[in-house]
């Protein structure tokens, strides 16, 4: 203690005090200061809050921009999650569509797909109207099912007439409608573009083509693979047919009645393929079907065909027609598809929409 009286007396007097300066706002940067009294710290006693420390960071502000504002009770999804849709479309003149035609081929295809089929079925006909067999002295009626039981003893001289002359209509039928079709397109056209309806109609003759031939060598192969006697042949003294010919034991599937419905329905195909919206579709396939059923029931009043030849027969033109044409579509399946990737609370999903 006299130590520190001592000091102080030599010290002299204290200088006067400076005035106060202005303390910084809380809000400003955070205070050093130190109080020079220590303070014995309580380890059990949680620290006072310091008001003066920085307030903690904005959740918002560290969220990236990609994120959108969702409805409440909704997850954010980022935009990144969402990629355009998959699709091959590409901005087209539908006038330039219309003159170039509803179909696309590839000569280099089509072509040998039609002489392989027109060869294929011709050499069948040429070797089966040289073949000769012992007849159907062993069939027997009531070894038939109940539905062509009702066909033997039919020998309708004018209903075989009339199979013939319906087949060769529905043949030849579609190539001259189609060619009408598209002069009344290429007439109404006033662009300088409309040599290419004609085009059109050229690659429609090939589709028809294709369809018929494929349909005619089908047919005959499984002719020739079956061998199903006709009706005729189980009746020796028959007027409708040599029963030891070759060609009678050629009855399943009818090929009258195949031809018929893959010429109408590939016919019908390319005129709703031409025409989507209009009003003559459906008539155009209720007759084109209707005068190829007249054709399938006429084979069968003939004594030509039982009635499965006929069902049979129609089931498969009629795929065949619609299976041609719908594989030579000039609409890219990047242009009739569309993929999304759509979010959902709990991953993505993806959705497919198409025109068929």
């Amino acid at each position: 203690m006299l130590g520190l009286g001592l000091a102080l007396a030599l010290a002299g007097p204290a200088p006067p005090a400076e005035p106060a300066r202005p303390v910084p706002e809380a809000s400003s940067a955070p205070a050093t200061a130190t109080s020079s009294a220590p303070v014995p710290a309580d380890s059990s006693a949680p620290a006072p809050a310091d008001s003066s420390a920085p307030a903690p960071a904005d959740s918002s502000a560290s969220v990236p921009a990609t994120i959108r504002a969702e409805p409440v009770g909704r997850a954010p999804v980022p935009e990144a999650s969402l990629p355009a849709p998959v699709s091959g479309a590409r901005p087209t003149d539908p006038g330039a569509q219309g003159r170039r035609g509803p179909m696309r081929v590839r000569l280099a295809v089509d072509l040998p797909i039609i002489a392989l089929g027109m060869s294929v079925a011709l050499g069948i006909e040429l070797v089966a109207a040289e073949q000769r067999w012992a007849g159907c002295g062993s069939c027997r009626g009531a070894e038939l099912n109940a539905l062509d039981r009702t066909v033997l003893g039919k020998h309708d001289p004018r209903a075989r007439t009339y199979s013939d002359i319906g087949m060769v209509a529905l043949v030849a039928l579609p190539f001259a409608l189609d060619l009408g079709d598209v002069l009344i397109q290429r007439a109404r056209d006033r662009s300088t573009l409309k040599r290419r309806h004609l085009g059109g109609w050229g690659r429609d003759i090939v589709v028809l083509l294709e369809t018929f031939a494929v349909n005619y060598a089908a047919t005959n192969l499984v002719k020739i693979a079956v061998q199903r006697p006709r009706p005729y042949s189980y009746d020796p003294d028959t007027s409708v047919g040599d029963p030891q010919a070759g060609d009678a034991r050629l009855s399943f599937f009818s090929g009258h009645t195949s031809t018929s419905f893959a010429m109408a329905a590939a016919y019908a195909s390319l005129y709703q393929a031409r025409h989507p919206r209009s009003r003559w579709v459906a008539p155009v396939w209720v007759l084109g079907l209707s005068l190829a059923s007249t054709v399938a029931v006429a084979r069968v009043e003939a004594g030509k065909h039982f009635w499965t030849d006929v069902i049979v027969g129609a089931v498969a033109g009629a795929s065949i027609g619609l299976a041609v044409p719908a594989l030579h579509r000039s609409e890219r399946l990047g242009d009739r598809l569309a993929l999304r990737l759509a979010p959902t609370r709990h991953g993505s999903l993806l959705m497919m929409q198409g025109r068929f």
